[in-house]
């Protein structure tokens, strides 16, 4: 699933940088064409970039959690994870949906 959501977030940006480009912005189907795709992806990339960063924090506050011996850190770190852990099961399902 990872590499399938890195090559639509790699798609968005070339279409993105397609439609800046003289040739597609001065045809006015390439370029409706090029948005409207470059759209129905945006969803996607952002629920993917959101699920990166959550997977990046989770990683985080469970390294802290496993590294310190300080009780108010690692209940902290504790409690960031209980707050991730179910996120990222949320951007999963919702990937998969989109």
């Amino acid at each position: 699933m990872r590499q399938k959501l890195l090559g639509i977030v790699e798609e968005h940006r070339h279409l993105a940088e397609r439609m800046a480009t003289p040739e597609v912005a001065s045809d006015r189907n390439a370029y409706r064409d090029a948005a409207r795709k470059h759209s129905s992806l945006s969803d996607i990339v952002e629920r993917f970039a959101a699920f990166q960063r959550d997977e990046a924090d989770l990683t985080s506050a469970e390294e802290l959690l496993s590294e310190t011996t300080d009780p108010e850190m690692r209940a902290m770190a504790q409690e960031e994870t209980e707050r991730l852990e179910p996120l990222l099961a949320d951007h999963e399902e919702a990937l998969k949906v989109l």
